[in-house]
């Protein structure tokens, strides 16, 4: 387990309700001042033990590292509760102070028992890496680090703990138990391998190269991604070939019903193709009769053009023989 984990586990055992900041965009000091004000009012007015858990990686002001001290020393950060907030504090911590049988019952008084009741019940634990230097100049600058805190260092984790959270890590991946177990040898021997290499890289460079329990965890969780998209991947592959195989099927089987539909239509087409050929035989045969008749209707009219020319010629000799004949007979 990581530092992190650790802490949340404590604070759990201990019956602490266990509090971090939640960063996002245009988080600034004042972000930070408003989630300490709800962080003492846990401790300070609703009187709940409480943790306060906070990681390098969420200090993006060194301000707030100021604050932190501030909590670290004397338990109270300047400035946080003004006005409104501050009469706010007082109302609400009036009665508990009365009761408690404080001897100051002024407002400073009252103000200085809630800020006892914080440091009673808060508890502060920073989850820092040593890596760099940012670690050496925080402690050099904010001595409340090392003279109000307990320090765990949490040294190099042995092969036998590297083995065993790659295969708590590893074990949705793969349901073999014994592959499973080969995989976290794996990723033992490779975070091994890059520790042996930066001690190599710092002898021959003298730079440093840092491997710690979150690169670890880091590469198991990478391993995990990696595995995972190729698992999509292939459900994608085996989705599409089965919804392939699906439409094929699908295929088959509406040109199987339509292959039954048109046999059912091979008798009507058969006798529908029978009776097209015998009116195409009729039509031939009506065709063949009518060009017999348009061929003797042709050779009857050209028959008639002759005997009407030689009638038409035997007119005009009448005609002519009239002609010579009239005078005379007049």
């Amino acid at each position: 387990m990581g530092k992190q984990s650790l802490a949340k586990l404590a604070a759990h055992i201990n019956g602490y309700q266990c509090h971090q900041i939640a960063l996002r965009r245009g988080y600034d000091h004042s972000c930070f001042h408003e989630d300490l004000r709800r962080i003492y009012w846990i401790a300070g007015v609703l009187n709940k033990p409480t943790v306060f858990l906070i990681t390098d990686t969420q200090i993006v002001h060194e301000a707030f590292m100021e604050d932190i001290n501030n909590i670290l020393n004397s338990g109270e950060v300047p400035n946080l509760f003004e006005g409104d907030e501050y009469e706010k504090i007082i109302l609400n911590t009036r009665q508990p102070c009365i009761e408690s049988g404080h001897p100051n019952q002024t407002r400073d008084g009252i103000f200085e028992f809630f800020i006892k009741r914080v440091r009673a019940n808060l508890h502060v634990i920073m989850c820092m890496s040593p890596v760099g230097d940012t670690f050496r100049g925080r402690c050099r600058m904010f001595p409340s680090l090392v003279n109000c805190c307990t320090i765990d260092w949490f040294v190099k984790w042995p092969a036998e703990a590297l083995r065993s959270v790659a295969i708590g890590s590893l074990k949705d991946v793969s349901d073999n138990e014994v592959q499973c177990k080969h995989l976290a040898q794996i990723c033992v021997m490779i975070h091994e391998s890059v520790e042996s290499i930066s001690e190599r890289f710092y002898r021959e460079m003298r730079r440093h190269y840092y491997t710690t329990p979150s690169s670890y965890l880091q590469l198991l969780n990478q391993y995990r991604v990696l595995v995972q998209k190729r698992v999509d991947s292939i459900i994608q592959k085996k989705d599409r070939i089965a919804n392939g195989l699906s439409k094929i099927l699908e295929t088959n089987q509406v040109v199987a019903e339509m292959g039954e539909e048109l046999k059912k239509f091979v008798p009507i087409l058969e006798e529908k193709s029978k009776n097209m050929k015998e009116l195409l035989a009729k039509l031939d045969k009506d065709n063949a009769m009518a060009e017999s008749v348009k061929k003797s209707v042709a050779k009857d009219e050209a028959e008639a053009k002759i005997k009407a020319a030689e009638t038409q010629e035997i007119a005009d000799e009448a005609a002519k023989d009239l002609e010579i004949v009239l005078p005379t007979l007049q």
